[in-house]
């Protein structure tokens, strides 16, 4: 009888968990590096979750600075045409995406920071 092999989330899950219970016995350095991994494990299991995918920030930088925009520098890119002033006319749609964007990145990284209303489920802007 054969048993569907447990998800991504449940396999990170369990390597959370494990390292969670040997943290409080280390010290030093190797508590350090444990309570990073899980951490990391966690930021890992938030991004799995959310899609993985930058579909969104791509849009907004397509929709600021063009479609031939690269992926990898647009956010560079779209600062200085901020710096440059090429986006003032446009600044309170600009800065509504922004936030948007940053609350997105937030929810990944560490969403006990965020205000009730940028977190799952509230409502934004």
């Amino acid at each position: 009888m054969s048993q569907d092999a447990p998800s991504l989330d449940e396999l990170l899950l369990t390597v959370r968990q494990f390292v969670d219970e040997i943290a409080p016995q280390l010290a030093g350095r190797d508590r350090y590096h444990a309570l990073c991994a899980s951490f990391l494990v966690e930021i890992a299991r938030r991004e799995i979750a959310g899609g993985g995918d930058d579909s969104e920030e791509r849009a907004m930088l397509g929709h600021y600075l063009g479609p031939t925009e690269p992926g990898a520098n647009g956010l560079a890119a779209l600062a200085q045409a901020i710096r440059g002033g090429r986006l003032d006319d446009r600044f309170d749609e600009l800065l509504k995406d922004l936030t948007d964007h940053v609350v997105r990145q937030v929810r990944v990284t560490r969403p006990d920071v965020l205000d009730a209303m940028h977190r799952e489920g509230g409502s934004q802007g």
